[in-house]
């Protein structure tokens, strides 16, 4: 009886019709059971058949206790069941001669129904299971690669896409399997740069297909591979540590290994929380009284066109300021490369501190692309909250001036992506700051001195 089950959790060998048909009836049958006890019991409520082919978690509240705790339950119900499915899929796909990487259909609503029927109506053209991989680097290096992509880019669109999550699994996950998975599947023999020159080629491949399809730009990419990189570094070595172990090794490890990201991204989802809230404050002096700066600190001038590598590469930067009215009230607007702040006045404490809410964001960032692309992370994962300009009288009679942003994002690990944000937000008021220091400092001198006194 343990060997019958067992054959439902080991990759390799291959599966007949009879036994595609007969397993996996029986495997929908426990599932639904299951499901429909868990779901009396604890939410008193019938779960029909059907209910399986509703997919629409965009539209779901999971804010809800009761929705997340619902579909906590029924992800837990059908983890195992997801292996096995995946596992009697692969089989079948190796007695049919058929690619194994056609197992990701398996994940794909209503494409899975027609994909189960092929299945069934597909002759047995092999028997016998493969032999395992051969441990030549070469031969299947392009392999590999074209599998590691798909894998990933599946992934990829299921994070973005379906959890419009940026997070643990989009950075961190993703970029350890695609390490991994050379370490593992290299011989022994094989060293550590073998396997990492196929994680890097992997990734090249990968970053050209997100361009290609208009799925990212140019500069998020650069952003991130320093975290991805360095989290495939550790996925080769713990990859290779591994395989030190096994002399065997079977191809379809690889499409099991990438579904095991799945519950992460749906843990992400269900375990989201709010964003925590940054401050980034930057300091200039002034050789003019607060008074006098006080001026272009409300609505300064147009800046000339950035020199810093950082604007060049499209992230958005600052071009002038205007304001209507004055004291609290009174609405500043801050003009960007990517559009306009909308900044309603909230303190006006003339000549030393103008602070503001932010009521409106453009998109941080202009993507370097073929297209003209518009990710979902350059409008809800990056919000400017707040700002302020604290002016500061010194003792030898100039004005330091503090520019303050709070902001938060909904990237993660939110420390990796803090770093990139702060040191943006940095060059940005230092553009603004460094503006008003120019323009009040070639003032003509007698009219800053009338001012001064």
């Amino acid at each position: 009886m343990l060997r019958k089950i067992s054959f439902l959790f080991r990759t390799e060998g291959v599966a007949s019709r009879t036994q595609y048909l007969a397993w996996g009836a029986a495997l929908f049958l426990i599932k639904y059971t299951l499901d429909l006890l868990a779901v009396g019991l604890v939410f008193h409520r019938i779960w029909f058949p059907w209910e399986y082919l509703d997919i629409r978690l965009r539209e779901l509240d999971w804010n809800t206790p009761s929705t997340v705790r619902f579909y906590c339950l029924m992800l837990a119900l059908a983890l195992p069941f997801i292996w096995a499915g995946t596992v009697l899929t692969l089989k079948r796909l190796r007695s049919a001669n058929l690619p194994v990487i056609l197992v990701w259909l398996f994940f794909i609503p209503y494409l899975n129904l027609l994909f189960f029927l092929s299945l069934l109506i597909a002759p047995e053209t092999q028997l016998t299971p493969q032999p395992p991989l051969h441990s030549d680097f070469s031969k299947r290096i392009w392999k590999t690669v074209f599998i590691i992509t798909v894998v990933c880019l599946g992934l990829f669109i299921i994070s973005t896409e379906v959890f419009h999550a940026y997070g643990w699994g989009l950075f961190i996950g993703i970029p350890f399997f695609i390490g991994f998975v050379p370490g593992l599947l290299n011989g022994p023999k094989a060293g550590f740069w073998q396997s990492f020159q196929l994680a890097l080629l992997a990734h090249a491949v990968l970053a050209g297909c997100l361009l290609l399809f208009a799925y990212e730009g140019l500069v998020c990419l650069a952003m991130a591979a320093p975290l991805t990189l360095i989290t495939s570094t550790f996925g080769v070595l713990i990859g290779r540590s591994l395989r030190l172990r096994s002399t065997t090794l079977d191809e379809p490890v690889l499409f099991c290994l990438g579904a095991l990201l799945l519950p992460l991204m749906v843990a992400e989802k269900f375990l989201e929380t709010k964003a925590p809230a940054y401050q980034v404050t930057s300091t200039i002096e002034i050789q003019a009284s607060p008074e006098t700066v006080w001026q272009e600190v409300v609505a300064f001038s147009e800046i000339p066109p950035p020199e810093e590598w950082v604007f060049r590469s499209g992230i958005a930067y600052p071009i002038r300021a205007k304001i209507e009215g004055t004291g609290v009230g009174a609405t500043r607007h801050c003009i960007f490369s990517t559009g306009e702040f909308t900044e309603p006045i909230k303190k006006w404490q003339e000549p030393e501190l103008l602070q503001f809410t932010v009521a409106s964001n453009p998109p941080p960032i202009r993507e370097m692309s073929f297209y003209s692309i518009d990710p979902p992370h350059l409008h809800n994962f990056f919000i400017s909250h707040a700002g302020q300009f604290k002016l500061v009288r010194t003792p030898t009679g100039t004005t330091r001036l503090e520019g303050t942003t709070w902001y938060s994002h909904n990237l993660y690990p939110a420390a990796y992506w803090r770093l990139w944000s702060d040191y943006i937000i940095h060059k940005i008021h230092m553009r603004v700051l460094g503006h008003i220091k120019e323009e009040v400092e070639n003032q003509n001198p007698r009219i800053l001195q009338r001012k001064w006194e």
